[in-house]
């Protein structure tokens, strides 16, 4: 058993934290293995109020493994699947080829297992040739097109042909959210059933299929980083002032009261027990109240403003929220947004359209909340002007 660590964003000057945030261990025996590791992980937790902040990552390497990976993945702690190719093909007496047909079955079952589970497809196995990169590069496409999402590398050389790989091209990128644009707007008109652009049957398969190959593509890009000082950073930016690729680094953070939590419920008629009942919530697995996620994204959303929208016209809309982690009364948040469109208005000239890919994190760098947010923004020179009052 191994700990996997989480680097955060760096929010200010100052060290970076880093904590634990999964664990990764063999499941060479059975299902129950996995139950004592999360007893003792709960133990852990709770002696340190972080009750199921930990999950776990089961490493699939043996027989019997390979045989219970169903149970193991059905565990409601586990967060994803890695295979470990190695010893499971000592085990079995396999001898892989170079097309690896040996490893399908394995390789399948723990893709179908965690399809099933409702988890994130899994993680591949390393490989010990880190000297063949075209080799490895030709293995890690098929592990690819099998329904693995990463792998695990022995070598810093493996690492680029491994970003490469399961990163989608630009290209492929947008062609999936033109998909998704054109399928919201037949669903609109009432139609489940629509044709692409090439004129190809488009249905909800192949709508899942873009929503994955969105959020592959997801991790922001660092090539243009900017942190801005809310007063004389991008304060009303125009149109002009966004680039597809720059990432924004917002200066607030907030952490999130009991009061948040209770007057948000209050104020939006939100009657769960989950957000405002402490005795309710205490009987839960979480053993405390879970933030209104309501009122997580609009934080976010809020924490972006000065840098994103300060200057706009009109919100379009929010898609692809998502809230990969839990938020607790007393986590602090904090947002990056990385700009991933711009384009000026069909319909209004003085005006354009700015795309953005937002991230709310806890202080520790755990992801609690994505989203896409579409803005209409002013150009430079057309928008109402503020004046400026200065001192006599």
């Amino acid at each position: 058993m191994s700990s996997g660590g989480c680097a955060s964003t760096p929010v200010s000057a100052g060290p970076t934290i880093c904590v634990l945030c999964s664990v990764l261990a063999s499941t060479g025996s059975s299902p129950d293995e996995v139950r004592q590791i999360l007893d003792t992980l709960s133990e852990l937790e709770q002696e340190r109020g972080v009750t199921g902040q930990v999950a776990l990552m089961p490493l699939t390497e043996t027989a019997r493994g390979l045989r219970d990976v169903d149970a193991v993945a059905g565990h409601p702690r586990v967060g994803v699947m890695q295979l470990g190719e190695l010893d499971l093909a000592a085990e079995l007496g396999l001898a892989p080829a170079p097309d690896e047909a040996e490893l399908l079955y394995a390789r399948s079952r723990v893709v179908t297992s965690s399809a099933a589970a409702g988890l994130l497809p899994p993680v591949a196995a390393v490989s010990p040739d880190f000297t063949d990169l075209d080799g490895y590069r030709v293995s890690t496409e098929r592990l690819r097109r099998l329904g693995f999402v990463g792998r695990a590398v022995i070598h810093p050389a493996q690492l680029p042909v491994v970003h490469d790989v399961f990163t989608p091209a630009p290209g492929e990128v947008a062609a999936a959210r033109r998909t998704l644009a054109a399928y919201e707007a037949a669903l609109l008109s009432g139609s489940g059933v629509m044709t692409d652009e090439y004129g190809r049957m488009v249905d909800e398969a192949v709508v899942r299929a873009s929503r994955r190959i969105v959020a592959l593509a997801r991790v922001p890009r660092t090539a243009r980083r900017h942190t801005h000082d809310v007063t004389t950073g991008l304060a009303r930016a125009v149109l002009e002032d966004f680039t597809v690729g720059d990432v924004y680094q917002h200066t607030l953070g907030r952490t999130v009261t009991q009061t948040d939590n209770a007057w948000f419920a209050l104020h939006t008629q939100n009657t769960a027990p989950l957000h405002v009942d402490q005795h309710y919530a205490s009987q839960t697995e979480f053993g405390r109240p879970l933030v209104n996620s309501a009122f997580t994204i609009a934080l976010v959303t809020w924490q972006s403003v000065s840098d994103v929208s300060q200057n706009v016209m009109a919100n379009l809309g929010w898609d692809e929220v998502r809230l990969p982690n839990l938020l607790f009364e007393g986590d602090t948040v904090y947002s990056v947004s990385e700009v991933l469109e711009t384009r000026q208005s069909r319909s209004r000239p003085n005006v354009g359209i700015v795309t953005v890919l937002t991230t709310g994190y806890k202080h520790d760098g755990t992801p609690v909340i994505t989203f896409r947010r579409t803005v209409m923004v002013y150009r430079r020179g057309r928008g109402p002007s503020i004046p400026e009052v200065t001192s006599a």
